[in-house]
C-alpha cells in the first residue's frame, strides 16, 4: 500500500473529497506505480523535502510532485527490498483510522 510521511501535512478537500495534500518537511513516500491500464510497473520510493499528492475523485493518487531535493528510486516488484516495503516507524491502525471527514472531529 501506498505511504506518506513528513512533518506537517495538510489535506485540501474540494466538494467533500480529499483532492491536494501538501507534505513539508522531511518528505518520504513510498508509492506503488502503474500504467494507464492499472497494472503496477513498480515501486517508487522517494525522499524530498517537500512534496505535493493530488488524488483523483476514487480518491486515489493521481500524481505527486516532489517540489524541494527529490532522491527517488522507481523499483521493479520483483526488486523492491522488501525490509524498505514500510516507511519508518509505520504502523497500521486500519481499526482508528479516519474513514470519512466526519471521523476528524470524532
Amino acid at each position: 500500500y501506498n505511504q506518506v510521511r513528513g512533518k506537517k501535512m495538510i489535506g485540501f478537500f474540494k466538494e467533500g473529497n480529499l483532492n491536494r495534500m501538501e507534505v513539508l518537511g522531511n518528505g518520504e513516500s513510498i508509492y506503488y506505480a502503474t500504467d494507464d491500464k492499472g497494472g503496477f510497473i513498480g515501486v517508487n520510493k522517494a525522499v524530498c523535502s517537500n512534496m505535493v499528492l493530488y488524488f483523483d475523485t476514487a480518491r486515489k493518487i493521481e500524481r505527486i510532485v516532489f517540489i524541494t531535493q527529490p532522491d527517488a528510486t522507481l523499483y521493479p516488484l520483483s526488486a523492491f527490498p522488501q525490509d524498505e516495503s514500510r516507511l519508518k516507524n509505520f504502523i497500521w491502525l486500519d481499526a482508528i483510522r479516519p474513514k470519512s471527514k466526519l471521523d476528524l472531529f470524532r
